[in-house]
């Protein structure tokens, strides 16, 4: 029997004392984790916990279980602005359990969706292979139900996650920086690195980042062997960015390390947190010049 470790990700129980629970109110929040997301022995992995269906809500509490003998959690961060984390938890001491606190600081419903919280592991070296079971639940004691502003529980559920230990071994990685240090009224560059490259001439990706703190100012590739296609400028949507790499003899290119470097302004009222990852980097599903 495989032990689980348990990581309890709270979103501000003290509304509980602040906000009587009242009637459940209609919709179907939905909290999931990323799937079979690929993980190196030895390496680290970011499991993102992602909420569609969201008819708005201000406090949540979740359970996270998995295998201590496969993965190590070492970090845990909001990403947007609007949810931040309450600063008085931070990793614990005590092996397999994790508190968080996340929580519209106004006390008004937030109706957003995609990724709130990011989980960082690290992969036992000596991982075995294949999927490993990473579960996410509501937590019941106390009663971890979404809840909105009015007082009313939300119809909610959860779905789980996984990571497929070794299926990242030597594979081609697209990577932004992570806890890059920011200050407010000034800049900052984040990278785009790669790793484990066998070769490949052409690339689409899409950076995702929190508007509220980031203004997304120049993309700038690093090398001359894999320019930027011209066809992509600075986007006008506040919070996302397509990046194509394209090398114009389409002959594969073998390097390794920084790409591209993505360079940002940040909002003279960011909250300190931005200092926390909120750069994503995915492989652009549509369009030309997806995965490479």
């Amino acid at each position: 029997m495989k032990k689980f470790l348990t990581v309890t990700i709270t979103l501000v129980f003290v509304l509980a004392m602040i906000l009587p629970l009242g009637s459940l109110a209609s919709g179907q929040l939905v909290f999931s984790m990323g799937s079979n997301v690929p993980a190196a022995r030895g390496g680290s992995l970011t499991v993102p916990i992602t909420v569609s269906g969201n008819p708005g809500f201000v406090a949540a509490g979740l359970v996270v279980t998995y295998e201590p003998d496969v993965l190590e959690l070492t970090r845990v961060a909001a990403t947007l602005s609007a949810m931040p984390l309450n600063s008085e938890f931070e990793l614990t001491s005590t092996p397999g359990t994790q508190w968080v606190s996340l929580v519209n600081e106004g006390l008004v419903d937030w109706g957003g969706g995609g990724t709130v919280v990011n989980l960082t592991f690290n992969v036992k070296s000596n991982a075995p292979s294949g999927v490993s079971f990473i579960g996410l639940a509501f937590t019941s004691s106390p009663d971890g139900t979404p809840v909105n502003a009015a007082s009313e529980k939300l119809s909610a559920t959860t779905v789980s996650g996984s990571v497929n230990v070794g299926s990242a071994d030597n594979v081609l990685t697209f990577a932004a920086g992570s806890n890059v240090p920011a200050t407010r009224g000034g800049s900052v560059t984040v990278p785009v690195n790669v790793s484990n490259n066998p070769g490949f001439a052409a690339v689409g990706l899409v950076a995702s980042y929190d508007p509220d703190v980031l203004v997304i100012e120049r993309v700038v590739a690093t090398s001359p062997a894999m320019p930027l296609n011209s066809q992509f400028a600075l986007t006008q949507t506040p919070g996302t960015q397509w990046v194509s790499l394209v090398n114009t003899g389409l002959v594969d290119w073998g390097g390794n390390g920084t790409v591209v470097n993505l360079i940002f302004s940040v909002k003279s009222n960011a909250p300190s947190f931005c200092a926390e990852s909120v750069i994503g980097v995915l492989f652009q599903v549509s369009g030309p010049f997806g995965s490479p």
